[in-house]
């Protein structure tokens, strides 16, 4: 018998790490060279104690192959690393045993370095975890912000700090600047900073910083960001390879992902003109002999911007959408330290629930009974109502792009408006494999729905594929929606929203997708740089009547209010009174439901407007009978 233990742990760990949910635990994979190995139990310990000892029965590890064990992650509690001053190093250890056997028949052991609680794990290890360590929510902070509040009331004549309602990049500016004078006078020395971010370092907290007078290039770039984020602007921070400093969208904006490399991200929108985002030298706010401008330290960052090797540049605000919260306040008392839980945010309390609308009438009645007609059957060879017709059963090929949306009405709305999105590969958050995309882990983002949401406030549609399939289904649907309209001169690509889970019976085991409404759109592409934007066709939205066909003649389900001009809001369809309505007319079908999903893909209504047409003949055909 040949077994290996290959674990994929992460190789340092800290506080912030675990407060934010990092898994410790990437993958393990047994490789059993060996014959099948039935009543196994994988027991999981460390040195000294991190965790409590698991213990993971496993029925069966098959016999030739590789094995995943799922379910395998361990829980640190990140209450135990509190107090922790000094790095440790942990190991963990593996071991497979056989019920009734005696030892372990496989065991392997993995080094794992524990941090202090103010150290930050290093560009090596998730940098986007730096975030953690800007904490706007520490009481010292408000000294600062009330010093840099008179300041701007003397240059501005307003002391308020409005961000970006003003919508004015000049307004930011200056809120950036009274915040670096405020710093300046808190008389900070600067002290050296570490060769290299790699292995991270020690951060100097913010009340440590204001006590103790001292900062390295670190300390004041996550002091300053703290700041801003505490006003309302969106900090980031540019790493170099042994230098960082700080920067602020100069619009209510954010990257598209946590952290990039591309330095362009920045120095495309400090342009003269642009004025998207500015970025500060941090250092120049502490003491020294010469006063320094904050216009200084603008061109001084821009300069090592032009001439250094930018690492990696964080955006504080994507973080915060990716979960990643600010390290709690830690104070010091008797039995050692301790975090501060604050009272509960009034911003986190419920607000009055929303009206939920009116019923729009469904009949469920058989309308055929035992009769059933020529005529019915003509209508159903017309509409196709078999499984292959993906107005009846979608599946999600490589000819169909799912979108992750927080909310298919908002998405109708912004189309509606005349907005155009941009079409992105899936968020990092997204952890779901290309094997295992589904109506419902597309269904399923509940954990993302912030970020979504302000993807889809900043006209960025995420799909639920890499950005190599994304740029595939894209070209191919692009191409084949243009051949329709110059062959056909016919639009065939549509945004589906909504779909219907139902199965062909009771004992079906195999569960159908039906989308419910399609949305015309078509896809622009200015430039490479662009990427692909989607935007709404002057044509008409249109109800899947296959699909409503489809529960009339074969389940007596009758939606008629939907057969017509479908209904609307003050911005285009009424994609909730839709979507209730079908919801209301299933309810008595086990196993059904309504997912509030979205589909790019091709869509042929060639055959409904034949049936649509033999339909409104209906008399005219029966006399002929």
């Amino acid at each position: 018998m040949s077994i290996k233990i290959n674990a994929d742990l992460m190789k340092t760990v800290n506080y912030s790490l675990i407060l934010n949910g990092q898994k410790i635990i990437r993958s393990l994979v047994l490789e059993n060279d060996g014959e099948d190995i039935s009543g196994a139990v994988l027991k999981i310990t460390s040195s000294p104690e991190l965790f409590a000892p698991r213990s993971i029965p496993l029925d069966m590890i098959p016999g030739a192959k590789s094995f995943e064990v799922t379910g395998a992650d361990i829980l640190i509690d990140a209450e135990n690393l509190v107090n922790l001053t000094e790095k440790f190093s942990a190991v963990i250890r593996f071991e497979l045993t056989k019920e009734g056997g005696d030892g372990a028949i496989a065991s392997a052991e993995e080094q794992m370095a524990v941090l202090p609680f103010d150290q930050w794990a290093g560009t090596s290890c998730a940098v986007e975890y730096l975030s953690a360590f800007i904490t706007p929510n520490h009481p010292a902070i408000k000294t600062i912000i009330d010093r840099a509040s008179a300041y701007l009331a003397e240059w501005t004549g307003n002391s308020a700090f409005d961000a970006y309602q003003t919508e004015d990049p000049d307004r930011c500016v200056k809120q950036a600047a009274a915040i670096f004078a405020a710093i300046q006078e808190q008389n900070i020395v600067y002290v050296t900073v570490p060769p290299t971010f790699d292995e991270g370092q020690r951060v100097r907290l913010v009340d440590m910083v204001l006590d103790q007078k001292q900062g390295n290039c670190l300390d004041m770039s996550l002091l300053y960001a703290a700041c801003l984020e505490a006003v309302g602007l969106n900090p980031i921070l540019v790493l170099l390879e042994d230098h960082v400093f700080t920067g602020l969208w100069l619009e209510d904006l954010k990257l598209s992902e946590p952290v990039t490399d591309d330095a362009s991200v920045v120095s495309k929108r400090i342009l003269p003109g642009v004025n998207e985002m500015a970025i500060v030298e941090c250092t120049m706010m502490c003491s020294g002999e010469a006063r320094n401008e904050f216009d200084t330290a603008k061109g001084a960052a821009e300069t090592q911007l032009s001439t250094k090797k930018v690492t990696q540049i964080v955006d504080v605000k994507r973080c915060r959408l990716s979960n990643i919260s600010p390290l709690p306040l830690r104070i010091m008392t008797d039995s050692g330290y301790k975090i501060q839980r604050d009272d509960v945010d009034a911003n986190k309390i419920t607000s009055a629930p929303s009206d939920i609308g009116q019923k729009l009438s469904v009949s469920t009645d058989n309308i055929y009974g035992a009769e059933y007609t020529r005529k019915v059957g003509w209508e159903r060879k017309l509409l196709d109502l078999g499984l292959r017709n993906s107005l009846i059963n979608l599946r999600l090929t490589k000819s169909f792009v799912p979108f992750l949306v927080p909310s298919i009405e908002e998405l109708e709305n912004f189309l509606a408006d005349g907005q155009d999105f941009t079409v992105y590969p899936k968020p990092a958050e997204f952890k779901v494999a290309a094997e295992d995309i589904s109506f419902e882990t597309i269904n399923s983002v509940s954990d993302i729905k912030e970020l979504l949401e302000s993807e889809l406030h900043n006209k960025r549609l995420r799909s639920a594929v890499t950005e190599a399939e994304l740029n595939q289904k894209l070209k191919d649907l692009y191409r084949s929606a243009k051949v329709s309209i110059e062959e056909n001169g016919a639009n065939t690509l549509y945004i589906a929203l909504g779909f219907l889970k139902w199965y062909e019976s009771d004992a079906s085991q195999r569960a159908r997708y039906a989308p419910l409404i399609l949305i015309p759109v078509e896809i622009v592409r200015k430039s490479i740089s662009e990427g692909y934007k989607i935007r709404l066709r002057d044509d008409d939205a249109q109800m899947n009547i296959t699909i409503l066909e489809k529960l009339k003649q074969d389940f007596g389900i009758v939606i008629e209010d939907l057969y017509g001009d479908l209904p609307v809001d003050d911005h285009g369809i009424n994609i909730g009174g839709i979507i209730k309505t079908i919801s209301d007319s299933i309810m008595g079908q086990k196993r059904w439901e309504i997912y509030r999903v979205g589909c790019l893909g091709i869509f042929s209504f060639s055959q409904f407007v034949m049936w649509n047409d033999m339909r409104n003949r209906s008399e005219e055909l029966e006399k002929n009978d």
